[in-house]
């Protein structure tokens, strides 16, 4: 007969593991491990195993040491009141603070030079970031001012947002002579100008009399490089055209 043949007839005689490593000279608490699965069929064949209580044995002695084992019990749950709850969360987070405020005077000079060291790092991160960014807006600026274009920012009064203003003068002839030709582009990073900016840009350049356009032109036309912008043009032939159109006449003539 195997080991394990005998390990069943025992557990099938209702025996504790205890008794059956006592039985067949087994080392204590081990059989679990290596015969877990003969000890469940065993006790499954026996029912009466189903009806100990905790601490009991079917059959045979058992030693005192494992009578104490089994019948140890873990300390009865303390059961306290709302307010006795409270108080005691109050002292665990009155003893964290102490142990923090005791770890901190332990480490003062650490933690002091560390907080330092960190911000100085965040503070050159933070100056190279920013001097990086004027490199670029100056980069861009340069070369748009090759290009006849001087970029600028404005401060709307009326609806405090930073404007983004490109003016630029082009030549054109007419009738042999040479005229000017202003552009002024006016944009903001997540919508477009309203009417009181692009009048503040316009008053803020041309003055108050000088008249000044928006143009729409042909949708086939459209030049769109930048998604909210908008173009204020204005020319020595506006002033004219504007005083003819003011005229009583002029719409009759058409």
């Amino acid at each position: 007969m195997t080991l394990e043949d005998r390990i069943l007839r025992l557990a099938r005689l209702g025996m504790t593991p205890y008794q059956i490593e006592e039985q067949l000279g087994i080392k204590h608490f081990t059989i679990h491990i290596g015969y877990h699965k003969v000890l469940q069929q065993g006790y499954s064949e026996n029912e009466a195993f189903f009806d100990r209580t905790a601490g009991e044995q079917l059959s045979g002695t058992v030693t005192e040491k494992f009578r104490r084992i089994g019948l140890k019990k873990g300390p009865a749950k303390e059961t306290l009141t709302e307010e006795e709850q409270r108080e005691k969360q109050a002292q665990k987070r009155a003893k964290n603070a102490e142990k923090r405020r005791r770890y901190y005077q332990r480490h003062r000079e650490e933690i002091l030079a560390y907080q330092k060291l960190t911000y100085q790092k965040r503070r050159e991160a933070a100056k190279d970031e920013l001097n990086e960014k004027h490199k670029r807006r100056e980069e861009k600026r340069k070369a748009l001012e090759k290009l006849g274009m001087h970029p600028e920012l404005m401060v709307c009064p009326a609806t405090g947002r930073v404007l983004t203003v490109i003016s630029s003068v082009h030549e054109y002839q007419k009738d042999g002579k040479t005229m000017n030709l202003l552009h002024i582009s006016v944009s903001l990073k997540n919508r477009n100008p309203n009417w009181d900016e692009m009048c503040f840009v316009k008053e803020k350049l041309l003055g108050d009399e000088m008249p000044a356009v928006q143009f729409h032109p042909p949708r086939s036309e459209y030049v769109n490089e930048h998604e909210h912008c908008l173009h204020i043009w204005a020319s020595e032939d506006f002033s004219e055209l504007w005083r003819r159109m003011g005229e009583k006449d002029y719409w009759r003539q058409k």
